[in-house]
């Protein structure tokens, strides 16, 4: 999900709008809905850290680490970044059949508050996916799990501090991955694949707007907009008019990352959308909004955010329509 502000914001209807509308020209910038290839670097993992790790998968696991090569595009940010030392250092734990002989992957990408591999592999589900036929690239998003300061208990470092933080921890995210990506096909990989939940389905969404050789893309109860997150939770105020004027501000300030700014780069049959009927943290309305954009019917399913009955049959079932483009798992 997209975190709630630490503390309900106290500014006037007026100064916020004022301040929304002074940023928007700065954070969202034509050109970078234009040139997503600047505006989203990446960059190659070439020295990796790895150990073998226990996983409940019956695969060859590893846990992979290596230095994020991210700069931070907005000044400010740069010594805020800096500061981040655990968030500075990516993590995936890869999980494959034979190292040798490597099978399509799918890169799956957890939520807001998640990141352990070990409680990953049950949310997803890993196991089922794996035996389906599929390579597993569990990975970390900035600022959650091990790059995450301060300990297991502490409030990820992204998103938050401000909408200039959060774009540019969206554009670490998105070098991580498309990095990760380029990683996973030099290993000998024949495709890739994407499958996020809540969070991680925001960021896969936008993944799929930027990553040509990204095969296919499930967001999974997703998150598509952070102003409607924000409204929807009545965090723009009670004034239902002036929430509204509020939430097409942000919507604009947040274009930058935005899945619905940018078509997708992925053929038609690698999109599907899963959508939780009773999801009262990311409601239908989110996944509706990214199935709108990428021309498909959402795939619904009758469980919620938390309580996801029936999470395992909804993803295999959105995979089975896509996995053509993934190529016959072998």
């Amino acid at each position: 999900i997209n975190p709630a502000p630490r503390r309900r914001d106290t500014r006037s209807f007026e100064e916020r709008l004022r301040d929304i509308e002074s940023e928007t020209a700065r954070l969202a910038a034509p050109e970078f809905i234009a040139d997503p290839e600047s505006f989203f670097p990446t960059y190659r993992i070439d020295e990796v850290r790895e150990r073998e790790a226990r996983s409940r998968v019956q695969g060859v696991a590893r846990d992979l680490s290596w230095q994020s090569a991210f700069s931070a595009h907005f000044p400010e940010n740069q010594e805020r970044f800096a500061k981040l030392r655990r968030n500075s250092f990516a993590r995936m734990r890869l999980i494959q059949r034979d190292p040798r002989d490597p099978r399509p992957t799918l890169i799956l990408i957890h939520g807001f508050l998640g990141g352990n591999p070990v409680f990953e592999e049950l949310l997803f589900p890993a196991s089922a996916l794996f035996e389906a036929g599929y390579d597993l690239a569990l990975v970390t998003l900035p600022g959650h799990g091990a790059r995450r300061e301060g300990g297991a208990l502490s409030r990820p470092s992204w998103p938050g501090r401000g909408p200039s933080f959060t774009i540019d921890g969206y554009r670490q995210a998105i070098a991580d991955l498309r990095a990760i990506l380029d990683y996973l096909l030099r290993l000998g990989a024949p495709s890739v694949g994407g499958i996020g939940m809540s969070l991680g389905g925001y960021t896969v969404s936008l993944l799929a707007t930027v990553e040509e050789r990204l095969s296919l893309a499930i967001p999974y109860i997703p998150l598509a907009s952070h102003a409607d997150y924000l409204f929807d939770n009545g965090l723009l105020g009670p004034d239902v008019e002036r929430a509204s004027i509020l939430r097409e501000r942000l919507e604009r300030l947040f274009s930058a990352v935005s899945p619905l700014s940018r078509p997708p780069l992925i053929p038609r049959e690698g999109r599907a959308v899963v959508v939780g009927e009773v999801d009262a943290i990311t409601p239908p309305s989110h996944g509706e909004r990214i199935a709108r954009h990428w021309g498909v019917e959402p795939y619904y399913f009758g469980g919620a955010h938390l309580l996801q009955i029936g999470r395992t049959e909804a993803i295999l079932s959105a995979l089975l329509r896509t996995s053509a483009a993934l190529r016959d798992p072998r």
